[in-house]
């Protein structure tokens, strides 16, 4: 974890670990056809990054793609940046906290291992994308997912109204949390043919 490991060592873990799980799929139960990357906020991120390398390497198949409130784009500049700069949660002080620890220097936020909405999306799996409207990610996410879309990818955004950044974690607070692993149950069974027995 970032500071004492900076960008591109998350990166190179988590590629790391989607290519052990794949090669040893058989000993772990998995169908290697439905490996998905997932992961929400930062996480998102890294999952991106894994679906963007595994494509370019072909070490592994990767089915679908699960981007939640993702961090695309450490460069952008987006208009939900800007709305929700502040009182939202997740707020753009914390967001520079972030990048002073996670990014070596600026040249890292063009590099597409860190901002993957820069990097090359033409065969990417399918993607499912949930954004939060209050979330300062919001564009960036979805512009992400847009840009799938115009690369043929088969793409669901879905923007949650009024929720804020990490309102899927917050159940107990917001009855649209519910609703997400639902959504994330439908889409999954269609794009990767999961068994509904």
């Amino acid at each position: 974890m970032a500071p004492e490991y900076k960008f591109p060592v998350a990166v190179e873990e988590a590629v790391f670990a989607a290519e052990w799980v794949y090669a040893n799929c058989a000993a772990l139960g998995f169908d290697p056809a439905r490996l998905i990357a997932a992961g929400d906020s930062a996480g998102g991120n890294l999952a991106a990054v894994v679906a963007q390398s595994a494509r370019q390497s072909g070490r592994l198949n990767i089915a679908a793609q699960l981007l939640i409130c993702p961090l695309t784009d450490w460069n952008g500049d987006y208009e939900s940046r800007r709305q929700f700069a502040s009182g939202y949660f997740l707020d753009a002080e914390i967001m520079d906290y972030f990048a002073r620890h996670y990014l070596r220097g600026d040249a890292d936020r063009l590099n597409p291992l860190a901002s993957p909405a820069l990097g090359d999306v033409t065969g990417l799996p399918p993607a499912l994308i949930i954004t939060a409207e209050c979330d300062l990610l919001r564009d960036e996410g979805e512009a992400y997912g847009h840009r799938l879309v115009q690369a043929g990818v088969r793409t669901t955004i879905k923007r949650y109204p009024g929720m804020i950044h990490g309102f899927y974690a917050m159940t107990d607070l917001f009855t649209d949390a519910h609703g997400v692993y639902e959504e994330i149950r439908r889409e999954l069974e269609s794009l990767v043919c999961v068994d509904k027995s």
